[in-house]
């Protein structure tokens, strides 16, 4: 905390000074404002407290902020016009004016233009000042008095300017530009050196080669543009440039078809297909687990996958007792695997440069009409009735014959997987063999930024041109060398056309990419320690490329914001033109495509010619638009090659086999007093982001104002540097031990809460893998251990997560915990306990979660006393109402709770007893259900409130008795 003696008045006066930021963040707040709109009961020391750290921290005032004065006219920023002004700027036009010709009209012409107002009211004075000027021959003492201490105050202006504190920022991307604005906003000298002709770096919206609107070549995704209060996540802080900017956003759907030639994926096969992506990386992630972290280091997450597939092949463990096939009528099977989804629809996961992000495809549901809420339910009753008849009840199942045991995959099956392989390629900018099987997801426990996903009309580098305006940004520059003297920074500039130039400064912040880093474009004197450089080259950088198709007009859905097109398999063809994106939707309707390419086949690209990718990608989009002229010739065209730049030698970073996360900490490591690091490289929680690299940015920015001001240095770090004759004598293993204890210093004044958070998280990791051994071992129906857990749980925080993992347990887990009483008696002192205490409410509306995803059986309800301490008026009294809404709909449970099973409980007796007949049977049931479907009750609502329930049933009942 950083201000512990008063943790309760700082928070107030933050979130104050919060508020006052957030109802208008594109304009400068001051600390003034703040003060002068604090309630009477806050300490405006706090006030003050809070507004000086926020804005140091970039937390306030942050991106395309503008003082007030930017709104007003030219005229209001002048000086105040009265006798003074007038007598002082007439004095210094008689000092330079020729008395001999000089009219008293002329000069109340220049000073009616110097102070911008009309002289007409101030025409006596004038004239009487130019009488006294003539009579003294010169002007009067007060006037060469305030001259003088003008003077001074210049000179000493000018004096402050020689002695302000420097630093250069070598790159001019979001990193390198977000350090330099919140530089020079805090008044450092900054200037900002630019290999390119233009600013954004890997952010580059592109129109030309004919094409009629800007394209983003690279980075292209805003991952997430709102925050998560709930998860705690921020939005991607670009997000606010572009609003500051006052620009539209395109919000990504969640919808990405497949199609395998012309025929769109069948959606069953398809489900299929992911939930074997998804017991493939589940048998990788349980090998980890199981594997000591140094036989795992050097393992890529390509040949773990690789081993769990050809395990599964062996063992005929393809598919799951979850992938079934049931019996149509003419005897064929069709498969059923999943819940009623959209066909084709797949979430699209985030990433940098327009790609989605290492997590597998998955589905959300479509909504549901009546007409299909109809036909579902009638299924459901139709196969109870038949069952029946065939001497089951009728709310039995029809048997399933389940898929047998499978030692190969189908060619279509195959085809598919490759592409879900290459969405995880594309995720990573890498191909799977080249990523670290332990370490290739360590962003993930941070949670990425909140909201939906977006893109920018018009370009993603609209904000970052803007941010440079303001700027001293030297375009055309490559930097060559960087030295550290005991003097100050040197870097060596090479201009093209030009002789090297060396500039001096206080700091230098590095923020080129990775990619450069590694290829040592730039030499450091002294050399880089060697825990930076076996970072650098430790830390993957991938590439991801596209290829740019306009057309004469729109042939897709130009209602998708993208498609995936099914290659034939093989790993040399995976991840070609794999993904197509339509640019059309947002750029006012031109028939743009950006085809993707990633893995190992984006570096093949770069081999080839343009003509031979644009061949390439029009063969891959006709084999799913056949036909002739169906898919005409582009007019024109572009084609990526991040690799080959030699100002970014790849897309973004990746963990490499061999690597981990701590190397983004590394990377992040100052070195020395002076150079400091920033770059989506260096952002372990936000890596391969605009928004991570923004991040870093600020960061190394406060870091660089601290060191700057000693106000807050790494003297400890300093104090520890050894002089260079006596560490030559350290053996390597002393050199070694010196330099981890330099970086953990360097890493600055929050190290230990790192740590902390670090291993509190590897902890956290370590429980759940124990959580979650139980629950597989509930889904074969030994629930004893899960017991055990629950048992031996007491905090609040481990109730709440045990509960959450088992709400996200398969259902055959569900089922067993259900049915077991002792689990439900646990549960039922979890309420207890949390019934009446506050501090316990997030336990009490866990447990009620939890309550609601487990099927359990009326009789265990009562038994275990369940439904009657939800029922009770404890419950009722508790402050929480949210949570007694849940009891309540929990509690309607106990009884017939969807309309299937409603429809089924009065109409079976009904049936049993030969009161109607079959076909009333379908009759009833169908109307029934058809009438609550236009009265808005869906066929499939779970949970029917006690007044719905009994509407339901008296609606069955009058039908019923209408046709008996």
């Amino acid at each position: 905390m950083k201000f512990p003696y008063s943790t309760n008045s700082y928070l107030e006066a933050r979130n104050h000074v919060l508020m006052q930021w957030h109802a208008n963040a594109s304009a400068l707040l001051t600390e003034e404002q703040c003060v002068a709109t604090a309630p009477e009961h806050l300490s405006l020391t706090r006030v003050r407290e809070a507004f000086q750290f926020l804005d140091r921290q970039g937390i306030i005032n942050f991106g395309l902020v503008r003082s007030l004065e930017d709104d007003k006219p030219a005229a209001w920023v002048a000086t105040v016009v009265d006798e003074a002004a007038v007598s002082f700027t007439l004095h210094e036009l008689l000092a330079s004016a020729d008395l001999q010709t000089v009219t008293e009209k002329s000069l109340r012409q220049q000073l009616a233009e110097k102070l911008e107002t009309d002289m007409g009211p101030y025409k006596k004075f004038i004239r009487a000042l130019v009488g006294d000027y003539l009579e003294r021959g010169g002007p009067p003492p007060e006037f060469l008095a305030k001259q003088a201490a003008l003077s001074a105050a210049a000179a000493g202006q000018a004096a402050e300017a020689a002695s302000k504190k420097k630093v250069i920022v070598i790159g001019a991307g979001p990193a390198g530009l977000t350090a330099a604005s919140h530089l020079q906003r805090h008044g450092v000298e900054v200037v900002v050196l630019e290999a390119r002709d233009r600013v954004g770096g890997r952010v580059h919206s592109f129109q030309g080669h004919g094409l009629r609107a800007p394209v983003d070549l690279g980075a292209s995704i805003v991952t997430g543009t709102a925050p998560d209060v709930k998860s705690g996540l921020r939005p991607d802080p670009s997000t606010l440039l572009l609003r500051q900017l006052g620009r539209d956003l395109h919000t990504l759907s969640r919808d990405l078809p497949l199609h395998d030639g012309p025929d769109p994926v069948d959606a069953q096969l398809d489900a299929r297909i992911e939930r074997l992506q998804n017991r493939l990386m589940d048998d990788a992630a349980a090998a980890l687990a199981d594997m000591p972290e140094a036989a795992s280091a050097w393992l890529s997450y390509g040949a773990l996958l690789e081993r769990a597939l050809r395990q599964r092949e062996a063992e005929g463990t393809l598919f799951g007792s979850d992938d079934e096939e049931e019996e149509d009528a003419t005897g064929g099977a069709k498969s059923v695997g999943g819940d009623a989804r959209e066909a084709g629809a797949r979430d699209v996961p985030e990433a940098e440069g327009g790609a989605p992000g290492p997590s597998g495809a998955t589905r959300h549901p479509a909504e549901v009409d009546a007409e299909a809420a109809v036909r579902t339910c009638m299924q459901a009753m139709l196969r109870a009735v038949e069952g029946a008849e065939d001497g089951a009840e009728p709310g039995s199942q029809t048997p399933r014959r389940r898929v047998g045991p499978r030692h190969t995959l189908l060619p279509e099956e195959r085809r598919l997987l490759e592409w879900h392989w290459a969405n995880l390629e594309y995720g990573c900018s890498a191909s799977l063999s080249e990523i670290s099987a332990r370490h290739w997801n360590q962003d993930e426990e941070f949670g990425g930024f909140g909201g939906p996903h977006c893109m920018v009309p018009g370009g993603y580098d609209a904000a970052f041109r803007v941010l440079a305006a303001g700027l001293p940004v030297r375009l055309g520059c490559a930097v060559d060398a960087v030295a550290d003297a005991a003097d100050g920074a040197r870097v060596s500039v090479r201009v093209a056309g030009a002789q090297e130039e060396r500039l001096e400064a206080d700091a230098v912040i590095v923020t080129v990419p990775l990619g450069v880093l590694k290829a040592g474009a730039i030499a450091f004197s002294p050399a880089l320690a060697a825990w930076k450089t076996a970072a650098i080259q430790r830390l993957g950088f991938g590439c991801l490329n596209k290829v740019v198709l306009q057309f004469p007009r729109i042939f897709w859905d130009n209602g998708l914001d993208y498609f995936g097109g099914v290659a034939p398999a093989g790993e040399q063809r995976r991840g070609r033109c794999f993904m197509f994106w339509n640019l059309a939707r947002h750029n006012g309707g031109v028939p743009l495509l950006s085809c993707l390419v990633s893995g190992a086949a984006a570096r093949r690209l770069e081999a080839d010619s343009d003509e031979e990718a644009v061949a390439v990608s029009l063969r891959a989009l006709r084999r799913l638009f056949p036909g002739e002229g169906t898919v005409p010739d582009p007019e024109a065209s572009v084609v990526t090659r991040w690799s080959a730049d030699p100002h970014a030698r790849g897309s973004y970073s990746y963990v490499a086999v061999g690597a981990s996360g701590k190397d983004y900490d590394a990377l992040a490591a100052p070195v020395r007093r002076r150079i400091l690091f920033a770059g989506e490289h260096t952002a372990r929680a936000h890596p391969d982001t605009v928004g991570g690299a923004m991040l870093s940015g600020l960061r190394e920015a406060v870091r660089a104002l601290a060191l700057l001001d000693g106000s807050e240095g790494l003297e400890d770090y300093l104090s520890m540097q050894e002089p260079s004759t006596k560490r030559a004598r350290l053996d390597s293993s002393q050199q070694a031990e010196l330099e981890e204890r330099q970086l953990e210093l360097v890493l600055g004044r929050d190290v230990a809460r790192r740590m902390d958070e670090q291993r509190a998280r590897e902890a956290a990791r370590a429980d759940q893998k124990v959580v979650w051994r139980a629950i597989l071992l509930a889904s074969g129906g030994d629930v004893s251990s899960l017991a055990d857990l629950l048992h031996s749980t007491g905090g609040a925080a481990g109730r709440v997560a045990l509960a959450q993992c088992l709400r996200q347990a398969d259902a055959r887990a569900r089922a067993a915990v259900a049915a077991e009483p002792e689990v439900l008696s646990i549960l039922h002192s979890w309420l207890e306990d949390s019934v009446g205490n506050s501090l316990h409410t997030p336990v009490l509306e866990a447990v009620l979660r939890l309550l609601q995803a487990l099927p359990v059986g009326a009789d265990l309800l009562r038994s275990t006393g369940l439904a009657t301490l939800v029922a009770g008026p404890r419950l009722r009294r508790h402050s929480d109402s949210d949570s007694n809404g849940k009891g309540a709909a929990w509690l309607s449970r106990a009884e017939p709770h969807d309309v299937p099973s409603l429809v089924e409980s009065v109409l079976r007796p009904m049936f049993k007893a030969g009161r109607i007949s079959k076909d009333q049977y379908k009759d009833i049931a169908r109307k029934a259900v058809a009438r609550l479907a236009r009265e808005k009750v869906s066929a499939g609502e779970q949970f029917l409130t006690p007044k719905r329930r009994a509407k339901v049933a008296d609606l069955i009942e009058r039908y019923a008795a209408q046709r008996m």
